[in-house]
This record gives C-alpha cells, sequence and structure tokens, in this order.
C-alpha cells in the first residue's frame, strides 16, 4: 500500500448513536490526542468514530472505523494507541465510493489482527454509515479545498445497480469498438468490483455480529447457571449440616432418657424400702422432669423441623430455576437451529466461498476451526463437540476443565472440606487423570 498521497486531507468523523455528531481535521484531532484540548460533551464515554483520507476531489480513499475511550474530565484515555495511518494504507478493500473501491479497516475487515477488538462495523442496510461519511465529506463543513476535474468520476455511495448482460451468439459479428469502449468497460468493472466488496463486507459483518450475539448469549446462560448450581451446592451444604446437627440433639435427647431413667430407678429403689413420703416426692419429681423434658424436646423438635422444611421449600425453588434456565437455554438453540436450517446453510456457505473462516477457541485444543456442515453440532453442545475433538468422553473432559480453571488439590477429608492447594496445571485433557493430576504430593492417590 502507498502512504497518503501530496495534497490529500485526513480528517476525522464521531458518531453518535448512527449519526454524524462531530467532524474535524487530523491536525485538530491529534490536539485531542495530545492533551491540549478536550471534549467535555464525550466525559465518561466511548465514541465511535471514523479516520477518512480524502483525496483532491473530496472523495474518500480510506476509511478506519476505529473507538476513542474519553476519562472523566473529557480527555482521550492515556492507554489508546491504534496506527490510524497505518490500518489506512495498508487495509482491505473495501466499496466503491466513487473512485474505486477504498482501503478499509474494521472489526470484520481489520489488517491487523491485535487491533480488532478496538474496532467496530459500519451499518451496510438503508441509509448506511458510508452513505452518512459520503454526505458529510460533500458537505465540507472543514473547509477542505476541493480540486475540479472532469476526469474524476464522483457517485453516490448507495447501491450501484448492475448492468444488464447481453449475450452475443457466436455466429454474430462483432462491431468495432465504440471509442467510449474501454472506458466504459473499465467504469463497469470498478462497479462491479465495488458490489461485491459490498456483499463481502456485508455478510463479514453479518458474521462478526452473529459471533458475537451467540457468544454473549452462551456466556449469560453458563454463568446464570454457575451461579445458582453454587447456591444449590450452598443449600445442600447447609442442610447436611442441619441433619448433622439433628443427630447431636438425638443423641443428647437419648443421655437424657438414659440419665432419668437411672435417678427413676434409684428413686423406686429408695420407694420399695417403704418410705412414702419420699415416694410422692419422686413422684413430683418425675412428673416435673417429663414435662420439662417433653416442652424442651418439642420446641427444638419444631424449630429443627422449621428450619429444615425451609431448606428444602429453598432447593426446590432453586431446582425449579435452574430447570427454567435450562428450558430457555434449549429454546435458544432451537430457535438458532431453526434459522440455521431454514436458510438450508445458504449464509453460511456464502460466507465460506467468500473466504470467511469459523474458528473457536476452547482450553485443551485452542482455536477450532468449523466448516458450515458442524456449525450446528457445535451450537447445539459446544463442550461435548470439543470433548469429541479432544478424544476423551464429555465428563473427562469437564473434570479436565476445573482443573485448567483453578488448577489446585481438590482432595477431600472427612469432613467434606478440600485441601486447595496449589499444583501444576495439565494442558492437554489426554494426559488428565482423575484422582492423580488434580492431587498434591500429600494427597496422590488417596481419598475423593
Amino acid at each position: 500500500m502507498l502512504d497518503l498521497q501530496a495534497g490529500a486531507n485526513e480528517a476525522v468523523v464521531f458518531f453518535k448513536g448512527d449519526l454524524v455528531d462531530k467532524e474535524v481535521r487530523y491536525a485538530e484531532f491529534e490536539a485531542v490526542l495530545d492533551g491540549f484540548a478536550g471534549v467535555p460533551a464525550y466525559s465518561g464515554k466511548v465514541v465511535k468514530a471514523v479516520y477518512l483520507q480524502i483525496n483532491r476531489h473530496l472523495v474518500i480513499q480510506a476509511a478506519v472505523f476505529f473507538t476513542l475511550p474519553f476519562a472523566e474530565d473529557g480527555q482521550v484515555e492515556s492507554t489508546w494507541n491504534i496506527p490510524l495511518q497505518h490500518l489506512a494504507d495498508h487495509g482491505l478493500t473495501g466499496p466503491d465510493l466513487g473512485d474505486g473501491t477504498i482501503r478499509l479497516a474494521c472489526r470484520s475487515s481489520c489488517p491487523v489482527v491485535w487491533y480488532k477488538d478496538k474496532l467496530w462495523d459500519p451499518e451496510m442496510g438503508a441509509n448506511s454509515t458510508f452513505d452518512l461519511l459520503v454526505e458529510a465529506v460533500k458537505r465540507n463543513r472543514l473547509g477542505l479545498i476541493e480540486e475540479r476535474s472532469p476526469a474524476v468520476r464522483v457517485t453516490p455511495a448507495g447501491p450501484v445497480q448492475a448492468q444488464p448482460q447481453v449475450n452475443v451468439p457466436p455466429s454474430s459479428p462483432v462491431a468495432p469498438a465504440a471509442p467510449t469502449g474501454p472506458r466504459f468497460n473499465r467504469k463497469y468493472r470498478r462497479r462491479l468490483e465495488g458490489l461485491k466488496q459490498k456483499h463481502r463486507l456485508e455478510l463479514s459483518t453479518l458474521a462478526e455480529r452473529l459471533k458475537r450475539r451467540v457468544d454473549s448469549t452462551e456466556a449469560s446462560y453458563v454463568e446464570r447457571l454457575r451461579a445458582k448450581d453454587e447456591s444449590l451446592q450452598e443449600l445442600k451444604s447447609r442442610l447436611a449440616k442441619a441433619r448433622r446437627n439433628e443427630l447431636k440433639l438425638k443423641e443428647a435427647l437419648d443421655g437424657y432418657e438414659n440419665k432419668f431413667n437411672k435417678i427413676r430407678e434409684r428413686y423406686e429403689e429408695t420407694l420399695r424400702k417403704g418410705s412414702s413420703e419420699y415416694a410422692a416426692e419422686v413422684a413430683v419429681l418425675r412428673e416435673q422432669f417429663q414435662v420439662e423434658l417433653a416442652d424442651k424436646t418439642k420446641a427444638q423438635a419444631e424449630e429443627l423441623n422449621e428450619r429444615i422444611a425451609m431448606r428444602e421449600a429453598e432447593l426446590h425453588y432453586r431446582d425449579e430455576q435452574i430447570a427454567k434456565l435450562r428450558d430457555e437455554l434449549t429454546l435458544t438453540k432451537k430457535e438458532l437451529q431453526s434459522l440455521m436450517k431454514n436458510d438450508s446453510g445458504q449464509i453460511l456457505q456464502r460466507m465460506t466461498d467468500t473466504g470467511i473462516t469459523f474458528v473457536a477457541y476452547h482450553p485443551g485444543i485452542e482455536h477450532l476451526v468449523l466448516v458450515p456442515a458442524e456449525i450446528t453440532a457445535y451450537v447445539n453442545d459446544p463442550i461435548a463437540f470439543v470433548s469429541q475433538r479432544c478424544g476423551v468422553p464429555i465428563e473427562h473432559y469437564r473434570e479436565w476443565l476445573m482443573h485448567y480453571r483453578l488448577p489446585v488439590c481438590r482432595f477431600k477429608d472427612a469432613d467434606g472440606q478440600v485441601c486447595g492447594q496449589p499444583i501444576d496445571k495439565v494442558m492437554k485433557p489426554l494426559y488428565f487423570r482423575h484422582g492423580e493430576s488434580d492431587r498434591c504430593r500429600e494427597h496422590l492417590g488417596g481419598g475423593v
């Protein structure tokens, strides 16, 4: 790619929502970056902007769609650093905005991969982002000097209608080409190439948005299920503790009964020796002791039953919530499958034909390249799909995944307490062995 040509212009256009909000020359934008000027209207926001290279005929030659974070004082965050001119000079092929295809850098069409997350995709429908940019340049609020030339072809950035194809029979004589023929052919080829690039950009933008939507939905449901599972485990632990307390209370009650039986036997023995007054006193004490013991036992039993009932109700509610979330996740997957099925795979195949590759990342397999025929199976159950690719059962993969995310010793003692000692991480699920790879030296080969 060539550097910015002499006499060309550079500008930055800020967006608010889907509309143009502010236009500045690149020199003014550099002053904002250097901290000499702030933009209070953008304080604490992440703003969408477009860096433009414009030729002397006010036709866009290159565009970089980037995001710009502002601090609370209206200054650009000091950590922001994107080489806009480099991305523009090395941009990929974009649509035709009036003078051939432009150089383009956006999220779905980025020449330097590690800047992808700091870019954004333009809208490609009616009143597209490119239409707004072309209109802004034509308004020329920045006062750019325009060089008029009849040789420059400036056309609107909207959809270009393809010329009808005329089939000439092989036997027909070919008339001599008119003097304007080569120019028309070049013009037609440029417009046709612009339409192709616009179509490819639409497909790549759609693929990127679909991927982000699927990833966001999956992450949201996984996080909610994880929270519910943790809550359920906590409730089960509390219920087990309550049951252990119940056993302790029953043991204490048995002890009280044994003591009472011994006292009763002693007083009955004394009564048999002939002391009627003592026998009456024993009867009163016995009745008093029985009443107090019955009241205390009843109160403790009622309290314990109430706590157990509350815990069981909470567990039942949590189970219902988890089942509901899983049903929602299943419904979402079915809707996605239905969308793909109804489309008969045409969108995915068209994406693949235009050079788009579907790649997913999972621990243990790193970058997973998917063909269109595998996408449905992957979306249905990503964990099962990845575990099959790794060559291990799904439960084995889940055990390894827990170890991979938190490599600690998972040995449990008699009280259910986990050791938690940090251990070396096994990087591949195929080499992981439950009970060995997730144990420290002290607990290797022992217990749960």
